[in-house]
């Protein structure tokens, strides 16, 4: 609202409508809704089995390569 200047008088004030437009409800989308931007629709493969921790791979007992001794001579 623009400010009047000293030697302007002010503005009149404007009327309310005194027919407004009804208010309808807004209808909603035929159809799924839209999937939220930025995360993937989750499929069954990706939710872990209870119990399991988030992120971490299960663990499994580490493979130690075995190496063969070969016998030290003695002096």
């Amino acid at each position: 609202m623009p400010i009047p200047l000293p030697n302007q008088p002010y503005p009149e004030p404007t009327p309310a409508d005194p027919n407004p437009a009804p208010v309808s409800p807004p209808t909603p989308p035929e159809g799924p809704p839209p999937e939220p931007i930025g995360v993937p629709p989750t499929t069954p493969g990706d939710i872990p089995p209870p119990g399991e921790p988030i992120g971490v791979p299960p663990t499994s007992p580490p493979e130690i390569p075995v190496t063969p001794t070969t016998p030290q001579p003695t002096a």
